[in-house]
C-alpha cells in the first residue's frame, strides 16, 4: 500500500474529519490551525501537480527545506502525489555546521527540487545547482483544489510499493551522512510493526513536537495519522524548546495520548521545573511516553515519573525503545522500564556478569523484544560468528522494514546492507550497534565505530560520556562528546565537555572531579580532558552530538590559538 492508497482511503473514510491540529505561539499565546482530510489532499494535490509537471522523470528527487509546520506536512505527501522521491531535511540556516550537512546531503541526491517558503527562499538559493528548481511550497499549495482535480492527482499517481518513498540521510553523528532508501512498503510495514509493538489503538491521539525531517518525527507526524487515521497534534522544536511545558500540556486531552522524545527532552522537562504551568493538569490518560533515539538513562525516567506523578502519570508510562533509519525507524520497545546491573569489566569481555562493587557496575536498559516480522542476530564483528543471549556483539537485521541500501553509494551499501549469514536467506543490515540480549530483550552497550580499545580493554564513548555528565551540574547536560585520541604512542579517550561559564580555578578543579570518576568507574590512568564553553559541540538536527565534527573542532583551535583552551585541558597519568 502507498501514500496514494492510504490518502484515498481517507478521503473515502471521512474525508471532513480534522485529522491534524497545528500549534504555533504568537504573542506566547495558543493558536490551533486544524485540517481535515479534504483539505490536505486538496492542497498536496496542487503542489504534485507542479513537481510533476516540471518532474523530467521517474525518480526525481525534492529536498524538503522547511520549518516543522504544516506546510512541512503537506510537502511529503505532495512529493509521492506527483511522482518525486522526498528527502527530509530541514529550513536552511547560515550556520557553518548545517552548511557542511546541507551539502554533503545535496551532492549526495543531486535534487531537481528544492521545496522551502518565502522566508527561506534567498538562504536556500545558494544551494541551488544548475538544473534544480528552487518552489516556494507554501504559496504554490495555496487553496485547495477541488474535487476533480484531486480525484485527477489521485488517478494519476502511479506508484508502486517498492518504490522508493524518501530517502532518510543518517544523523552522521559519527559518519558522514547516507541516504537510506525507505520504500513505501517498508514504510506501511514498519508503521503497523510500530502499531502492534506499541499497543496503538485507534482512539490513540498522536503528540509531537519532534522535527519531521527526524525518522521518529517522521514515523509520529505522518505515519501514525496517515496510515492509522490518528488525530495529530504537532508543534515545532522551537515552540517545545522555549517553553517545554506546552509539550506536556497538551498530553492532557481527552483521547490517550502517545508521544516519544529522546532521553535528553525529559531531562529538559526537569531541568525548566515543574511548576505553575502545570496548574489543573490531569496526564492520568496518557497512554504511554516512549524515549528513544538516543542513550536511554533510568534515572531520568525514574525522575520524570516522580515529578509528574502529582498530576496523574501512570507509572511505567514512560517506555525506553530503539529504532534507527536504516529499519525505517522502529525496531523494539519494552512495555516498562527494566534494568539490568553489569560488570564494566564483564562488558569489556564481552559477557554479562555481576558487578564486583558500585564503581563496576553499569546499568543495561532493555528496549523489549525485536518487532513481530523483524529477524535479528548478534554476531562478533571480528569473526562473525553468531553469539547466544548475554553476549556482546553487533546487531545485525533483516525483514521487509529495512532500507534497500544507501542512496548512490555502493561501497557503504556493500559495507552495512550485504552481509551474508550462514543460512543463506538473504542478506542482512550491520547496525554498527554493539548490544546484548537478555531474556530475548534488546540491551544496547554502545557504537562499534564508537568503541575504544584503552590499555587492552573495550571502553564505549556513551559509557564514559555518561560517567563524566554526572560528575557534577555544571557541566551542561548533553554536553560531552568522547572520542579517541593518538598521542603518537598510544590511545587516549579525549573527553570534551560544555561547562557553564567558570573560572580557571573552578575549571581545574572540575578536571580534577573527571578525572577521578574516569578512574574510579573506568579504570583509566590516562586521558585529556577539555573544557570547553556552552555551544562548542556540534550536534546533529536530532539533537545528538556529533562525535568527530567535535574533535576535529577541538583540533582546529588548539592549533589555531593554543592558548584559547589550555586552561581548560588536562591530561593525567
Amino acid at each position: 500500500m502507498t501514500i496514494r492508497d492510504l490518502v484515498i482511503k481517507r478521503l473515502e473514510t471521512n474525508p471532513l474529519a480534522s485529522s491534524i491540529e497545528w500549534l504555533t505561539y504568537p504573542h506566547g499565546t495558543v493558536h490551533r490551525e486544524t485540517a481535515s482530510w479534504q483539505d490536505i489532499a486538496g492542497q498536496a494535490c496542487r503542489l504534485a501537480q507542479v513537481l510533476r509537471t516540471s518532474s523530467r522523470g521517474p525518480g526525481e528527487r525534492a529536498v524538503i527545506m522547511l520549518p516543522t509546520s504544516r506546510a512541512y506536512w503537506l510537502s511529503f505527501i505532495a512529493c509521492t502525489l506527483g511522482g518525486v522521491i522526498a528527502v527530509p531535511l530541514f529550513a536552511p540556516t547560515p550556520a557553518k555546521s548545517d552548511r557542511s550537512r546541507v551539502d554533503a546531503i545535496l551532492h549526495s541526491c543531486k535534487p531537481r527540487f528544492i521545496l522551502t517558503n518565502q522566508t527561506s527562499l534567498a538562504e536556500a538559493g545558494t544551494y541551488v545547482g544548475h538544473d534544480t528548481l528552487i518552489l516556494d511550497a507554501e504559496a504554490l499549495m495555496g487553496e485547495p483544489s477541488d474535487d476533480t482535480d484531486i480525484q485527477r492527482c489521485l488517478a494519476s499517481a502511479g506508484e508502486r510499493p517498492d518504490d522508493i518513498l524518501y530517502l532518510q540521510y543518517t544523523s552522521g553523528s559519527t559518519s558522514r551522512p547516507s541516504g537510506a532508501m525507505i520504500t513505501h512498503s517498508a514504510f506501511e510495514f514498519n508503521v503497523r510493526q510500530s502499531c502492534a509493538g506499541l499497543d496503538i489503538t485507534p482512539d490513540n491521539r498522536v503528540v509531537s513536537w519532534l522535527p519531521i525531517h527526524h525518522d521518529m518525527g517522521l514515523i509520529f507526524a505522518l505515519g501514525l495519522g496517515v496510515m492509522v487515521g490518528l488525530p495529530t497534534t504537532c508543534m515545532s522544536p522551537e515552540s517545545f524548546l522555549r517553553r517545554p511545558s506546552r509539550w506536556i500540556r497538551e498530553l492532557d486531552c481527552p483521547e490517550p495520548a502517545i508521544t516519544g522524545s529522546p532521553n535528553f527532552a525529559y531531562e529538559y522537562v526537569l531541568q525548566r521545573g515543574v511548576g505553575k504551568d502545570y496548574d489543573d493538569l490531569d496526564l492520568s490518560r496518557i497512554h504511554w511516553l516512549l524515549n528513544g533515539s538516543e542513550p536511554v538513562r533510568p534515572s531520568t525516567i525514574q525522575k520524570f515519573e516522580e515529578a509528574l506523578a502529582p498530576y496523574g502519570l501512570p507509572a511505567g508510562s514512560v517506555r525506553p525503545s530503539f529504532g534507527m533509519a536504516e529499519a525505517t525507524v522502529f525496531v523494539s520497545c519494552t512495555s516498562r522500564l527494566k534494568v539490568h546491573a553489569a560488570s564494566r569489566d564483564g562488558l569489556s569481555e564481552g559477557y554479562l556478569k555481576p558487578p564486583r562493587n558500585k564503581t563496576d557496575s553499569v546499568d543495561l536498559v532493555s528496549c523489549g523484544p525485536i518487532a513481530e516480522g523483524t529477524e535479528y542476530q548478534v554476531v562478533n564483528p571480528t569473526t562473525l560468528e553468531t553469539l547466544p543471549q548475554e553476549r556482546v556483539g553487533e546487531l545485525w537485521l533483516r525483514g521487509p522494514n529495512i532500507a534497500q541500501g544507501y542512496w548512490q553509494d555502493n561501497d557503504h551499501t556493500e559495507q552495512a546492507f550485504q552481509s551474508l549469514p550462514e543460512d543463506n536467506g538473504g542478506p542482512w543490515l550491520r547496525t554498527g550497534d554493539l548490544v546484548m540480549m537478555i531474556d530475548d530483550d534488546l540491551h544496547i552497550v554502545g557504537r562499534l565505530k564508537a568503541m575504544l580499545i584503552i590499555d587492552g580493554r573495550n571502553q564505549y564513548s556513551e559509557d564514559l560520556e555518561h560517567t563524566v555528565q554526572q560528575v557534577d551540574p555544571r557541566i551542561r547536560p548533553g554536553r560531552v562528546a568522547v572520542v579517541s585520541h593518538d598521542t603518537g604512542e598510544t590511545e587516549v579517550p579525549l573527553i570534551i565537555a560544555e561547562r557553564r561559564s567558570l573560572t580557571e580555578e573552578d575549571d581545574n578543579k572540575l578536571s580534577s572531579l573527571i578525572r577521578s570518576a574516569l578512574t574510579t568507574h573506568h579504570g583509566l590512568t590516562s586521558a585529556i580532558v577539555a573544557l570547553v564553553p556552552p555551544g562548542f559541540i556540534p550536534l546533529t538536527t536530532s539533537g545528538k552530538i556529533q562525535r568527530p565534527l567535535a574533535r576535529d573542532k577541538w583540533y582546529a583551535c588548539e592549533a589555531e590559538n593554543p592558548r584559547a583552551l589550555s586552561a581548560q585541558t588536562l591530561q593525567f597519568r
